[in-house]
């Protein structure tokens, strides 16, 4: 039993290590094509408030990178005691993958905002990705994504309600905008 485990092993983790490689390469094309794809974003309409920006996310920003460096170190020493050397690399790749794509959505959330082909919260969405969207008297805005997730958007008090309706309407939810109608 255990001479079956063994050559599986030997298949199993090369597989798995060539999957994480390939994961971490797609998160250095993205950071390395961000200034590209926000060209595809279209034009901006309106900002929205980077939340990565306040004192407190900064602060989780740094204490969730500072187990990531612990542990890539842990697994690099870990790396020569033992002769399982994949499974540790992995474990780095893993770790470096997570620190990357924190940076990413750093990048990419100072861009926050509604522009003319989706909007970027932390990542960008395309208005086909709404499944529904309400407008809440608090000043928010509630989209209900197509894969079941929710998210509340507080919009800037500088910014016209009238004007992101009309555009999530026409965009996001093309049924919504007979309900309108022609005001």
């Amino acid at each position: 039993m255990s001479k079956i485990m063994a050559n599986m092993s030997t298949v199993i983790l090369p597989i798995f290590f060539i999957w994480l490689c390939s994961r971490l390469v797609l998160v250095i094309i993205n950071l390395a094509l961000i200034r590209l794809k926000a060209k595809s974003w279209g034009k901006i309409i309106c900002t929205l408030p980077n939340l990565m920006e306040t004192t407190s996310q900064r602060k989780l920003f740094y204490l969730m990178l500072f187990p990531c460096v612990i542990d890539i170190l842990l697994c690099l020493s870990l790396m020569f005691l033992t002769k399982e050397l994949l499974l540790y690399m992995a474990g780095v790749v893993l770790l470096l993958t997570v620190i990357l794509r924190a940076v990413l959505v750093r990048k990419v959330s100072a861009r926050n905002g509604f522009y003319e082909n989706g909007f970027v919260v932390g990542m960008f969405s395309r208005y086909d990705k709404i499944h529904s969207y309400k407008m809440l008297d608090t000043g928010e805005v509630e989209l209900l994504m197509k894969n079941g997730c929710t998210l509340n958007l507080m919009l800037p008090e500088n910014v016209d309600k009238v004007v992101i309706d009309r555009l999530l309407a026409l965009y996001a939810c093309p049924a919504n905008l007979s309900a309108l109608g022609s005001s």
